[in-house]
């Protein structure tokens, strides 16, 4: 009987052939940014929920706060590792920003509606708007922050 190859060598395979479809393993590894970028901004709304004022507001003054915290570990993340950029970091980061800036206010502005216009729990309006805009980031930074005429 074959013994199965050792995790190690499995992984590896993985990435080989993940590798050979650049498309692919750029976006695992925006799934996997998204994903630790997911927890660090959900621990840092709870945070804010558990400690400011409960009065109308707190849900979106909660997800400025979160999103923020995020969008600097996102930055790094997905400048280095998902895209590989190596492109001007004053250009690129003002692209970035714009992104950030631009679905951080769309998603205050939605959980605001949810959480204290139509009474949705705040952490299931949290979930259900950033659920759009994680798809929506991804691909305004693939082919607009981090897009260069070589990498497309």
């Amino acid at each position: 009987m074959k013994r199965p190859p050792p995790a190690a060598s499995r992984l590896r395979q993985i990435r080989v052939a993940l590798s050979d479809n650049w498309s692919a393993y750029r976006f695992l590894r925006f799934l996997l940014v998204g994903l630790s970028n997911a927890l660090i901004s959900f621990i840092v709304y709870l945070a804010m929920l558990a400690f400011l004022p409960q009065t109308v507001g707190m849900a979106s003054l909660a997800q400025a706060i979160a999103y923020g915290t995020g969008m600097f570990w996102s930055y790094a993340w997905n400048r280095t590792w998902v895209f590989g950029s190596r492109d001007r970091v004053i250009e690129e980061g003002s692209r970035f920003l714009v992104v950030q800036v631009s679905l951080m206010l769309i998603s205050i502005a939605v959980i605001g509606v949810a959480a204290d216009g139509l009474g949705i729990d705040p952490v299931l309006a949290w979930v259900m708007v950033m659920a759009v805009i994680t798809i929506l980031n991804f691909l305004l930074l693939r082919w607009w922050a981090f897009a260069s005429p070589c990498r497309q």
